[in-house]
């Protein structure tokens, strides 16, 4: 999602993101500290969120999120080296990945701390519960980063002065009309609709770019932002 998109395979989708993916997992010290340093914060939300209901207490959510990307570290190979991108999307095999490792993980330590006859039962719950939280994180990550990138668009020929303004309060949370964003900017209900719709499409764009390194067609392209969407509830 935070790369740059690569189109010179001539089907339109990006190869970026998974090749990182492969030359980490054939040792590139390099791709492995790109793809970390843009997946930490959706691993470490997670991961306080976890904690913070499945988890021992007196557990640091930094340490949890360095030992998630150890264990990447030291199992590349098996894990990075043997992702098939034709498989699935990029976010069901992060999240698988992450899924599997933190059940583990919370498994041992709640056998550390109470005795392996307290460590049953809870498992396929909270792993059912952090497959959807994941999700959540994710859409919430992308849309921010869209949200971004149409925030850059500000003042540029792509956007007129006021399109983020009017965007702003349209999705602000009270969801008012044309008319009432026209009466509070002082601005022609005409312009108000032209402008959303403006804004509408830089702000797909933006969508588009950031999960098309994440899939490998067109319809799972678009199957990702219905998702995501549903995940973020817009």
């Amino acid at each position: 999602m935070g790369d740059s998109p690569d189109h010179s395979s001539g089907v339109g989708f990006p190869t970026t993101l998974w090749s990182q993916v492969l030359s980490a997992g054939r040792g590139s010290a390099r791709a492995f500290e790109a793809l970390a340093r843009r997946y930490r914060p959706v691993v470490l939300t997670l991961v306080r969120w976890s904690l913070r209901l499945h988890g021992p207490a007196r557990v640091d959510p930094e340490d949890v999120v360095q030992d998630f990307f150890l264990h990447l570290t030291e199992r590349r190979g098996a894990i990075l080296g043997r992702a098939d991108r034709t498989r699935g999307r990029f976010r069901a095999w992060l999240r698988a990945c992450l899924r599997n490792w933190l059940l583990d993980w919370s498994e041992q330590a709640r056998r550390r701390e109470r005795g392996a006859a307290a460590a049953g039962g809870a498992g396929e719950i909270a792993g059912d519960e952090m497959e959807r939280e994941f999700d959540r994180q994710w859409a919430r990550d992308v849309m921010d980063s869209a949200m971004r990138r149409l925030q850059e668009d500000a003042g540029t020929r792509a956007l007129e002065a006021h399109d983020l303004r009017v965007w702003q309060l349209k999705h602000g949370g009270d969801d008012p009309s044309a008319r009432e964003i026209a009466m509070a900017l002082g601005l022609p209900e005409n312009a108000v609709v032209v402008s959303l719709r403006r804004t509408r499409r830089r702000f797909r764009i933006h969508l588009e770019a950031e999960v098309e390194a994440t899939v490998t067609s067109r319809e799972e392209l678009e199957e990702e932002i219905r998702d995501l969407r549903r995940a973020a509830g817009a």
